[in-house]
């Protein structure tokens, strides 16, 4: 999955077309790394640290994205990405959605206040549109799992008629859905396939390989694209 998280990033060294074909065969990923985020508020032995960690990584980003795009990377090659917030955000949802079952009156208005707040601003985040909704399918559904599966086929069909738009030639309406390819998060479905719901590893290079391994593959390629300008 990271060999794919990569090759959905390295548009600046391909050309348009192959740029196109990566982007569609990559949409799994961020739908990959949002089930894992899901189920590891699950199995971690510490729920509010596990949102620390992710909220921490996320605005790290958030800071070094502003200060390398001003200071090292061209405007083109700018890293705008942040899959950390999205997360952050959709397990905090789920976070609090678990507060609001076990608490009443007051309490559970302000949850559900939050809940309504972190839904409204999650289209501000990479991919929220798609990843947060994912994420709640996977949260209700993960006891059932023909149920989730039905549900993440039923919103990649809404979300595939929702991008789909007839340009009057089938090749140029090809390349724009192309790239409004969301709907392909459905191709999860295989690698989720071979996930066996076990915990995995809790030794500390599993548990923050990803945290390093995500912002440092996108700086790396920005900043060797800037260079072969």
């Amino acid at each position: 999955m990271l060999v794919l998280m990569v090759f959905d990033h390295i548009s600046p060294f391909v050309s348009v077309e192959t740029a196109a074909v990566l982007h569609v065969l990559t949409r799994c990923v961020g739908a990959f790394f949002a089930y894992m985020s899901v189920e590891g508020l699950f199995y971690t032995r510490n729920q509010e640290k596990y949102l620390v960690r992710l909220w921490l990584a996320g605005v790290g980003m958030l800071l070094g994205n502003q200060v390398l795009n001003t200071f090292v990377f061209a405007p083109e090659y700018a890293v705008h990405n942040n899959i950390f917030l999205t997360l952050a955000l959709g397990t905090t949802i789920l976070y609090v959605i678990q507060r609001w079952q076990k608490t009443h009156g007051l309490g559970r208005l302000l949850c559900s206040a939050c809940i309504v707040g972190l839904i409204i601003v999650s289209p501000m985040t990479e991919g929220g549109m798609i990843l947060v909704p994912f994420m709640l399918i996977s949260y209700f559904g993960r006891n059932n799992i023909w149920l989730r599966n039905s549900c993440w086929i039923v919103f990649a069909i809404l979300l595939f008629f929702m991008s789909y738009v007839d340009y009057g030639d089938w090749q140029t309406t090809l390349n724009m859905l192309a790239m409004n390819s969301d709907f392909f998060f459905i191709s999860v479905l295989p690698f989720l396939a071979l996930y066996n719901g076990e915990r995995r590893s809790n030794h500390p290079f599993f548990k923050y390989f990803f945290y390093v391994f995500y912002p440092v593959h996108l700086y790396l390629i920005a900043l060797l694209a800037t260079l072969m300008m």
